[in-house]
């Protein structure tokens, strides 16, 4: 499914959130009430965000009870391209299909542009302008959008000298395409333009658009190129997926900008711009899962995620030995049940969160600090989580020893490690099944998982090591020494995203020899005090400098770090 619009209203953006797990037959009906209104709404205007809940919902709220949207202003032309995403949205939800289409009724896309004489990026513009669709699904369970004859019809009257003036564009002519590639020469050869510079002063003095004229220029200079000629324009070729997400990686590893954009004869802020998009995209590779019921919202989420348990102790590293392991299971107190419930909770209101900011993402200009928003939201789901899977780790040796019918020492190395891993993992995939909102406990599918693993192993991977003789008269059985059987730390493998969102495991490990402005960023920013990872705007302000001096720092500190790891200076 194509992504959906953006909703820019806070109160909007709430109440769609609010409204993903309704019936369909109450979905539809909102959005009835929904197209109602955008028929009503004059763009000069400004209307209480209140009364435009209540119009959609039928709900009002209590005149006593807060609300923070209550009593704030929507200009109507902003409120018109927040219908048209809200709409879709509950099209979507509603899954309306064919039959609730009757023929002649609604237009396609394609229909629609004909009739208008645009193309489909025009009827997109005209969507942010308050041309309501819905969201049909086909027989092939694809969306597509289509269009009601009574808001088309309504939209050519109130725009009807725009819909004039675009099927009134004309192509450009052969005799001005030439003209433009000429002007275009001589802005090169005498004012260094490059491609977009000059189609912007030629789209200024022949009455086009910058891109219309850009693209006349670049199928000549291809066609030159094709007949072995030289181009007006020999900027780089614009980058490739593949060329944005190795920007990427090397910006992740703390290269600077001006180095990556050097290697890929580009500039800085095209280089920035380019990794925003490789993580975007990355972002949206996820498929972040539906949560297993609706998370809290609003003013509940907000004091769920201020919480103590979900604000303090978090991002300890895991146990990097069995001894470590051993130590910290012996000296555990029992799950925390408020803790464990808080957090719980709290994961799926960052994960739902970012799911949804993922769906707004802009395909082609995505906000960096949208971006950053949503990784940080995820890294701080992750902490959540590895706590969760931490306070379960005594559970999983105790199943251990009821399983196996002896201690996790008295295996040999090799197995105590491995035994140790596929436990740690089944807890890990356990908590998908934890569901904090029916007032169960995450001990409950970890223990049923843990029998099942367990018992499994020894039929497996554990057969060998179980049937060897146990120690007896004479005859000593190799026993795993808890100091010497390393394991790997359990917390960067908790959530499926940290896989690429996650720095590289050395800069952890360097942190103790960094300098303290290095190691207090990398801390602060993914998490690892104790506190919840920070966006780039958080830390912005607390040290009253531009998010932009904080990428370069943090940037720095990474390189700082990896040059350590591998034994060499800074």
């Amino acid at each position: 499914m194509p992504p959906l619009p953006r909703l820019r209203i806070p109160a909007l953006a709430d109440l769609a959130k609010q409204l993903r797990f309704q019936p369909a037959k109450s979905a539809l009906r909102q959005l009835e009430s929904t197209e109602r209104l955008a028929a009503e709404i004059d763009p000069n205007r400004a209307y209480p965000q209140d009364w435009v809940v209540f119009r959609i919902t039928g709900y009002r709220a209590d005149s006593g009870a807060e609300d923070e949207h209550a009593g704030n202003l929507i200009v109507g032309q902003a409120l018109l391209a927040d219908l048209t995403a809200l709409a879709e949205r509950l099209s979507v939800t509603a899954q309306i299909g064919p039959a609730q289409h009757p023929e002649g009724a609604w237009l396609d896309a394609a229909a629609l542009g004909a009739r208008w004489g645009v193309s489909r990026k025009t009827i997109d513009r005209y969507r942010r302008r308050g041309l309501l669709a819905r969201r049909l699904i086909g027989d092939d369970s694809r969306h597509r959008l289509v269009f009601a004859r009574e808001a088309v019809e309504a939209f050519e009257r109130a725009h009807a000298a725009a819909l004039a003036e675009a099927r009134g564009f004309s192509r450009v002519d052969a005799s001005v395409e030439a003209r433009i590639v000429r002007r275009a020469g001589v802005y090169r050869r005498r004012l260094g333009c490059s491609l977009n510079q000059a189609a912007r002063r030629l789209a200024a003095r022949f009455g086009r658009s910058q891109e219309g004229v850009r693209q006349v220029l670049r199928r000549h200079d291809a066609a030159l190129v094709g007949r072995g000629g030289a181009p007006i324009f020999d900027d780089p070729a614009p980058l490739r997926p593949g060329d944005r997400a190795a920007i990427a990686r090397e910006l992740d590893a703390g290269r600077p900008a001006r180095e990556v954009a050097l290697g890929h004869r580009k500039k800085p802020a095209d280089v920035q711009h380019a990794g925003v998009l490789a993580r975007a995209e990355r972002l949206r590779g996820l498929g972040l899962a539906e949560p297993p019921s609706p998370p809290a919202a609003g003013k509940k989420a907000a004091a769920l995620l201020a919480s103590p348990e979900v604000m303090l102790g978090l991002g300890s590293p895991g146990p990097a030995t069995l001894a470590e392991l051993l130590a910290y299971c012996a000296s555990a107190p029992p799950p925390d049940a408020r803790a464990e419930s808080a957090r719980g909770a709290a994961y799926w209101v960052l994960h739902d969160r970012a799911r949804s900011e993922i769906e707004m993402l802009d395909r082609h200009r995505p906000s960096a600090a949208a971006v950053d928003e949503i990784e940080t939201s995820l890294r701080w789901a992750a902490r959540l989580r590895a706590e969760l899977v931490r306070s379960l780790l005594p559970l999983a040796l105790r199943s251990i020893v009821g399983r196996l019918e002896r201690e996790v020492t008295a295996l040999p190395g090799p197995a105590a490690r491995d035994v140790v891993v596929t436990s740690i993992s089944v807890l890990v995939e356990s908590l998908d099944r934890f569901d904090p909102h029916k007032g169960g406990r995450a001990a409950a599918p970890a223990g049923l998982a843990l029998n099942r693993a367990l018992s499994a192993w020894a039929r497996g991977a554990g057969a060998t090591w179980l049937a060897a003789p146990k120690a007896g008269a004479g005859r000593a059985s190799p026993r795993a020494d808890p100091g010497a059987v390393a394991l790997e730390d359990f917390t960067r493998r908790v959530c499926p995203w940290q896989e690429v969102l996650e720095p590289d495991s050395r800069v952890r490990g360097a942190l103790a020899r960094l300098e303290a402005k290095h190691r207090d960023i990398l801390v602060s920013r993914h998490g690892w005090g104790g506190r919840p990872p920070a966006t780039l705007r958080d830390l912005a302000q607390a040290r009253r400098v531009t998010p932009s001096q904080i990428v370069r720092l943090e940037r720095s500190a990474v390189r700082a770090a990896l040059a350590m790891a591998a034994g060499g200076s800074r």
